[in-house]
């Protein structure tokens, strides 16, 4: 979600009457607030208002100070006296309004900005303030309404990207993305616009038009810097352009290092690249800030299994399981890793502790059904592989070891259909045309077995099993 800008604020002075040495303390503190010397200006004026209580101008002044230094209770408390005293001043009950808006007290602010539109219906600022107030309130579209008549007045860019804001969170897509293209028309150096287009476009699915976006404002980097770095990583991630990816959030990473979310997807973009070693540093770097995280702690133990170091990532996958007893991923991580060390019986065991905690899941059925098979259990791998293909007949990879497992039990009838099925799903798939082949020399069709085997090196060059199955065929 995008990035809404703050009220703006008006500052207002106007000339004093009081004692002449409280007179000097006003214009002096006047002139130290004009010279940005903020606490000296504080200092005067509070001093000054003890000779001169009634001063309203004076009160506005110095709570405009105290709303510059974060201070709302203390902004609201002068600008208060200041509109009691002066109702018309339009400056004070703006800024009021701004400091009842950082005091989260959001009705108060509604209230001060709809007296400062009643009677300045042609402040642009005033009615971007009022959308603003309403905005906070989740109330989007009386803030649509407010900005859009600011709009109309004096376009602007925090104008547009606010309207755009208030139009995403109304679930009005196409109207938000052209909203932060106008802001990024009126200012093509307003990160803010590129960042909030980038960040709605991600959420639509157009990756590539945030890539783009998302890209501008990391080049202005003006401001964002991590909220753009970081979303260009995901998208970049998105679209499996992984080193890409790394670099944005290694870079996110360094400008909030404590912060979790950077390291965590660095992690995985590591991992997906093959850099095993610095994915499993960054997971360590992600426990280390929010630690005993399960789904940290179950992606270490996943590298660290991949890595080779299997005992670590036992320790770690078992420790994701006890806490999680009706999960599954961890005990399928398990089986894995008991399968790579040829122990089946253990693989076994986690696989179908698994299935029982996730029993539709058709990944965990075919890591089972494919663990039979290596133990040359066809039977239940068949009735695993028949019930995957069942659920997911366009699954062309299920297809092919569903036809393997059929081809060990005798049955070619079936394992031609799943080879078939297999190629009707995905065409390339080369160790399926070239499966067939086989099925069909063991049924003696020798004239169609060499066209499948051709035509499975046609599809990959490099498929050794087929390369060879056409030359043997050539030598006879």
């Amino acid at each position: 979600m995008g990035i809404l800008l703050p009220a703006l604020v008006l500052a207002a002075t106007s000339a004093a009457f009081a004692a002449p040495d409280a007179d000097q303390l006003y214009q002096q503190g006047v002139k130290d607030y004009k010279s940005g010397n903020l606490a000296a200006a504080q200092s005067e004026l509070k001093q000054y208002l003890v000779a001169a209580p009634q001063d309203g101008p004076a009160h506005g002044l110095l709570g405009y100070i105290y709303l510059r230094n974060n201070d709302a209770a203390d902004a609201i408390l002068h600008l208060k006296q200041a509109v009691a005293i002066t109702p018309k001043d339009y400056s004070a009950h703006n800024n009021l309004g701004a400091a009842y808006l950082k005091a989260n007290q959001t009705d108060a602010a509604i209230a001060e900005y709809k007296i400062v539109t009643a009677a300045t219906p042609a402040s642009a600022s005033a009615h971007f303030n009022l959308g603003n107030a309403y905005a906070q309130l989740e109330q989007y579209p009386a803030a649509i309404k407010e900005y859009q008549l600011s709009i109309a007045r004096q376009p602007s860019a925090p104008t547009y990207i606010n309207l755009g804001y208030a139009l995403e969170k109304s679930g009005k897509f196409a109207p938000a993305a052209e909203a932060y293209r106008s802001a990024a028309a009126i200012d093509p150096k307003n990160s803010s616009a590129w960042l909030n287009a980038g960040l709605l476009y991600q959420q639509t699915g157009d990756t590539g038009k945030a890539i783009g976006a998302l890209s501008r404002a990391v080049a202005l980097g003006t401001e964002h810097k991590y909220p753009a770095h970081f979303a260009l990583g995901e998208a970049y991630a998105a679209t499996n352009r992984q080193p890409e990816a790394i670099s944005e959030f290694q870079v996110a990473s360094r400008l909030q290092p404590k912060e979790f979310a950077p390291w965590f997807n660095l992690a995985i973009v590591q991992s997906r690249a093959g850099d095993l070693l610095a994915s499993i540093a960054a997971y360590r770097k992600a426990l280390e800030i929010k630690p005993g995280d399960k789904a940290t702690t179950l992606n270490l133990g996943i590298a660290l299994g991949d890595a080779g170091k299997t005992d670590e990532a036992i320790a770690l996958l078992n420790q994701v399981a006890d806490a999680d007893p009706d999960g599954a991923e961890a005990h399928v991580a398990l089986g894995e890793i008991y399968t790579r060390q040829g122990d089946y019986a253990k693989a076994k065991g986690e696989l179908k502790t698994a299935l029982e905690n996730k029993p539709d899941d058709l990944d965990i059925k075919l890591a089972l059904a494919d663990l039979y098979y290596a133990q040359k259990n066809y039977l239940d791998a068949v009735t695993l592989y028949d019930n995957v293909a069942k659920a997911e007949p366009r699954n062309s990879n299920a297809q092919n070891s569903r036809g393997l497992a059929h081809e060990a039990l005798g049955d070619l009838v079936t394992a031609i259909d799943a080879f078939q099925a297999a190629l009707d799903a995905d065409p390339k798939n080369a160790i399926a045309q070239n499966n067939l082949g086989v099925v069909y020399e063991k049924q003696g069709r020798t004239t169609v077995a060499l066209a499948a085997y051709r035509k499975a090196v046609q599809i990959d060059p490099n498929l050794k099993e087929a390369r060879e199955n056409v030359s043997r065929f050539s030598r006879k």
